[in-house]
């Protein structure tokens, strides 16, 4: 896990050192263990390393890569490749040779044998340049599910890259500037990277499983979409119960071991819920009686608190806990800091208590940490899921399917709000945005993220997988972790797994109204019973409503704040907004967090917001 960079002046001036190295140490956090540049010319190239796979200077980046041809290759990598040694094994058998025990070097050398189609060998998370001297190209990738980041910009003859959008403030012509249409429905509705573009103008980033070669010479960009989730045709060798129970706690505990692989400790995130449960129980099931290190948050006294069902893990398996435990205080005094290193506003408090565990971690050397992210996406773990389960099994099975909704609606407190929040919806379409943006603000044309509902848990997981959901969850993930200097890796999104949980049937995933049903399954006379019987979505959850109504005047304050400070944006009329919530008569209150980070974030990257 590093930071990367790089400058390209297409006028042919040469690259402004001081503008380079400003861009590298802004990700200086990303990188602890090292720095270095390749610069020629009119390019250069960034990179902070953060040494987790062969710990020697063999390991340096920008790596030098001299192919079987004598052509030159030089890269910059954040991430980790899981089957690099197979790979290497296989250019080894071709007639390549390595110097150094890095999946870096097998990352060239795969370039160099089969081009661009390269990435399509890599199981693992990616976000690398490659500098093509003959060629004359630049070539950049982003892993299939955007795990790493990677923004560019191309503005005044320049084309800069960067794995944070806080490394461009080095950059002498920039300036911050608001993207009208994304601000609008960050505010209004919550949404935020579901698409190349970001809140700042001119600044994207690379879709995930995508490609960019630039050519060097004349600044043209080629984008290449090389993975579509469920495209891959997966083979399942038969569907009886026995058989897909033993391919998929096969393919789990493979991706599981594979994200082990470090020369530095490795830790584990335990929220107390099934899927960081599973992930610690094949660990414990490939490395024996070998105690395991983990962080969980959790909130005494409050009624989500997680801390009985860590406990039950933690007795089952012999782990030693760390334990965070974040304050509305704690908030206030880390505020800023988890606004800068989040890059773009974030929409809940719940990623304060994610921050705490990270900064736990780092705090005791746990340099490594595996993360349960991806299993609701690819296993229907959310209550969304369940509109199109219920859309495929009523017109088959309508009379099975009414006792299956009796069950769900039983045992699903959530979903008895998705079943209501869906009926409004039918009757007051987009009734979830709260019109706390002034009129005058609302883009030209309607910008709404807009589609047609799922109709099926396929098409459900393959959309959360590449649009609202899992992007967003990954950028919280990624700069908490890196904000600690400490790599987050997610075995639930490894490639072969993902597209194992696409080809499975419906009943795999819900069966008779039970959500994750093979997890759960594959888990039995593994994980203890409380856990297994789980049915709610925690995670690391904060009392963030109960924080607002004990510090109800911290929060008006900010409140007033913001709306004066960003008067031609923010409407007056969301005070009383505020104060309906405060007094029962509106239930929503997430627009009170995005009103005041967007406020904190305006005002720390000094973005401006005249449109």
């Amino acid at each position: 896990m590093c930071g990367i960079c790089g400058i390209i002046n297409f006028d042919n001036k040469p690259v402004p050192e001081p503008e380079l190295r400003k861009m590298n140490n802004l990700a200086q956090h990303r990188g602890p263990d090292g720095e270095g540049y390749f610069i020629k010319d009119n390019l250069g190239l960034g990179h902070r390393r953060l040494a987790i796979i062969d710990l020697t200077e063999m390991g340096a980046q920008p790596f030098h890569y001299k192919t079987p041809k004598d052509k030159k290759l030089i890269i910059v990598h954040n991430g980790e490749i899981y089957n690099y040694l197979a790979l290497k094994n296989e250019l080894i058998n071709i007639g390549y040779k390595f110097r150094s025990n890095t999946d870096t070097e097998v990352i060239v050398a795969a370039y160099d044998y089969w081009g661009v189609d390269c990435v399509k060998k890599f199981n693992g998370m990616w976000a690398f340049t490659i500098y093509d001297e003959v060629n004359n190209i630049l070539f950049c990738s982003r892993d299939r599910y955007g795990i790493k980041p990677f923004y560019y910009t191309k503005a005044h003859n320049q084309f800069c890259f960067a794995s944070e959008i806080k490394q461009f403030t080095g950059l002498s012509f920039w300036q911050p500037r608001l993207n009208k249409t994304r601000a609008w429905e960050f505010l209004n509705f919550g949404w935020h990277d579901h698409t190349a573009e970001t809140l700042f103008e001119n600044v994207f980033q690379l879709p995930p499983g995508t490609s960019l070669e630039l050519d060097l010479l004349d600044g043209k960009i080629i984008l290449q979409n090389y993975y579509i989730p469920g495209k891959n045709n997966i083979a399942i060798e038969n569907f009886d119960s026995t058989t897909v129970e033993r391919q998929f706690i096969d393919s789990l505990s493979d991706a599981v071991q594979s994200h082990l692989r470090s020369d530095v400790p490795v830790g584990t995130s335990l929220s107390g819920g099934l899927d960081s449960s599973s992930v610690i129980a094949c660990i414990q099931q490939r490395n024996g009686q070998q105690m395991q290190e983990v962080v969980s948050a959790v909130f005494p006294g409050y009624e989500r608190n997680e801390q009985p069902f860590v406990d039950a893990v933690a007795e089952k398996f012999n782990l030693n806990v760390f334990i965070t435990s974040p304050s509305f205080y704690q908030l206030t005094e880390h505020l800023d800091h988890l606004i800068w290193h989040q890059d773009e506003p974030i929409s809940s408090a719940s990623i304060f208590a994610q921050y705490g565990v990270y900064r736990t971690a780092a705090e005791n050397e746990l340099k490594v940490m595996l993360d349960g992210q991806g299993a609701d996406e690819i296993l229907a773990g959310y209550e969304k899921f369940y509109m199109p389960y219920f859309k495929a099994v009523f017109p088959k099975q309508p009379i099975a399917g009414i006792s299956i909704l009796m069950n769900t609606l039983k045992h699903q407190d959530l979903f008895r709000n998705k079943v209501k929040t869906h009926l409004a919806k039918k009757i007051a379409p987009w009734s979830k945005e709260n019109h706390i943006t002034v009129n005058s603000f609302r883009p030209q044309t309607s910008a709404l993220f807009k589609r047609t509902d799922d109709t099926s848990i396929r098409q459900c997981s393959i959309n959360l997988l590449q649009e609202i959901g899992l992007p967003m969850l990954l950028r919280y993930q990624d700069r908490n972790s890196m904000a600690f200097s400490v790599e987050s890796r997610v075995p639930y999104l490894d490639y072969w797994l993902v597209e194992f949980c696409l080809a499975l049937p419906d009943n795999w995933k819900i069966n008779n109204g039970v959500n994750k049903f093979i997890l759960r399954k594959s888990m039995e006379n593994k994980l203890p019973k409380e856990i297994l019987a789980r049915k709610d979505k925690c995670a690391f959850e904060v009392p963030e409503i109960c924080w607002i109504k004990k510090h109800s005047k911290w929060f008006r304050k900010q409140m007033e704040t913001a709306v004066n400070q960003f008067s031609d944006i923010l409407a007056p009329d969301s005070l009383s907004q505020f104060d309906s919530f405060l007094k029962g008569n509106k239930e929503d209150f997430e627009f009170i967090w995005r009103i005041i980070i967007f406020s904190r974030w305006a005002q720390l990257f000094n973005v401006k917001t005249e449109c």
